[in-house]
C-alpha cells in the first residue's frame, strides 16, 4: 500500500518590501505564501502525538517573518528562492528526507488588470 503524506501552511499573509524601484520597494506589500511539505514516510509523529517528532510549522512560519521583516527583495523570484534555500536548511537539520514546494504570490501587483496577483513557484525534491 502506497501512503503519501503532506503538510501544508496555506496562504501565509505578510508584507513584504518587493519591487523593482526604490519606490516600490519603500511601500511593504502584501504577499501570500503557500509551503507544502511531502514526506518520503509517514512522520513519526503520526503514531506518537508528540511535537518533537514533527515539523513545527510554527517555527517555519517565524522563520519566513523574521526574513520578509529583515530583507528587501527586488524580484519575486529572488524572494521565492531565497525563503526556499532558508527553509531547507532548517529542514534539512530535523527532516532531511523532506520534499519542499513553495509558491509566494505578489498579491497586488503594480501592474493593471491583474486581480489574482502574480505567483512564483519552486519545488525542491530530495
Amino acid at each position: 500500500m502506497s501512503m503519501t503524506c503532506r503538510l501544508s501552511i496555506n496562504d501565509l499573509r505578510l508584507w513584504a518590501n518587493l519591487g523593482n524601484s526604490v519606490e516600490e520597494q519603500a511601500n511593504p506589500q502584501p504577499i501570500s505564501i503557500y509551503i507544502q511539505l511531502s514526506f518520503l514516510s509517514k512522520p513519526l509523529a503520526c503514531t506518537t502525538d508528540n511535537l518533537n517528532d514533527s515539523v513545527c510549522y510554527a517555527e517555519i512560519v517565524e522563520l519566513i517573518r523574521t526574513i520578509i521583516q529583515n530583507k528587501t527583495f527586488n524580484l519575486l523570484e529572488h524572494l521565492t528562492d531565497y525563503l526556499d534555500t532558508e527553509i531547507y536548511r532548517y529542514l534539512e537539520k530535523i527532516y532531511p528526507n523532506v520534499k519542499l514546494k513553495i509558491i509566494v504570490t505578489k498579491l497586488s501587483p503594480p501592474v493593471p488588470s491583474i486581480f489574482g496577483g502574480v505567483s512564483f513557484e519552486l519545488e525542491r525534491k530530495v
